[in-house]
């Protein structure tokens, strides 16, 4: 069975869950990152692990919620975009090329896909309702349209109740620990043709309404104007100035609708350049700005 799975420390986490890394005996809270060619490890018989190997995981982060989507996912628009977007904090040359590489080799992950699918692999999609989950589908039944495939897919639900009575509430799968992804297998379902007609028709819908954002409103995928999230910025501005790193979180703290922290930055910058907030560089951090309310 192919993973597929639209954020990177998802698919990492999901990585870890058929079998790539060793992980300790106790809980890990939130997304787990695998970097480099970390060596393989045995199963752990504690674990109730997800039946095949690391390889069956394909990661497709394009951030098909962000930017024009008219134009095609592997053009040099989207590349630039995502770098420009996610590295906004990041401009050192080191470091900024090895992202810039690491970004390229996303995009070989759709092409391996297809040869996948034409060998007859069953795909597993396993998706949320923030933004880029949702996308990701959409998009996803959008371009198999004329594909035979077979498609399971996994709803993240919005909150589960433990064994102990807790409730524990989701945005997205990075915040799903790689040793939990296998309780939510029981929620998988095959996809019907008409379903995927059904996603597709979303996303000719997103193409039409021609936004450089898109939302999840009360459940509904709609095309929203770029400054939709400006407002959680807005009102977290106060007459003295604040580290933008504290303010980002902050805003991820209580909002919780699963929008990337790279976004609000990318923000913040635009807010400045229009002059709708107050922006100085941090003496103490170079290329890190204070921000205060206009």
């Amino acid at each position: 069975m192919i993973e597929i799975l639209f954020e990177e420390s998802e698919a990492c986490s999901m990585k870890c869950a058929k079998g790539l890394a060793k992980q300790p005996q106790t809980r890990a809270d939130g997304p787990t990152a695998v970097i480099g060619n970390p060596p393989q490890f045995g199963r752990k018989e504690a674990w109730a692990m997800i039946e095949g190997s690391s390889d069956e995981v394909v990661c497709l982060s394009y951030l098909m919620d962000l930017g024009d989507i008219r134009q095609p996912f592997d053009s040099g628009y989207r590349q630039q975009l995502i770098l420009d977007l996610k590295y906004v904090r990041w401009k050192t040359g080191g470091q900024e090329q090895e992202m810039i590489r690491l970004d390229l080799l996303k995009y070989q992950q759709f092409s391996r896909l297809l040869e996948l699918i034409e060998e007859g692999k069953p795909i597993r999609v396993w998706y949320s309702m923030a933004p880029y989950s949702y996308c990701g589908l959409c998009w996803l039944c959008y371009e198999l349209k004329n594909r035979k495939a077979d498609i399971t897919v996994v709803k993240l639900p919005e909150y589960v109740v433990r064994e102990d009575s807790v409730i524990v509430r989701y945005q997205s799968f990075c915040e799903v620990a790689s040793e939990e992804f296998y309780t939510f297998l029981n929620r998988q379902k095959k996809l019907t043709m008409q379903e995927r007609r059904m996603y597709e028709s979303k996303w000719i819908e997103m193409l039409d309404a021609g936004t450089m954002l898109r939302a999840v409103v009360n459940g509904r995928l709609l095309g929203v104007p770029e400054d939709f999230y400006d407002f959680l910025i807005l009102q977290r501005m106060t007459a003295e100035p604040q580290k933008e790193a504290r303010v980002v979180g902050n805003i991820l703290g209580h909002s919780q609708i699963a929008v990337g922290d790279w976004w609000y930055f990318y923000r913040i910058r635009r807010l400045a350049e229009e002059e709708k907030i107050r922006a100085v560089e941090d003496g103490e951090n170079p290329g890190r700005f204070l921000i205060s309310a206009k």
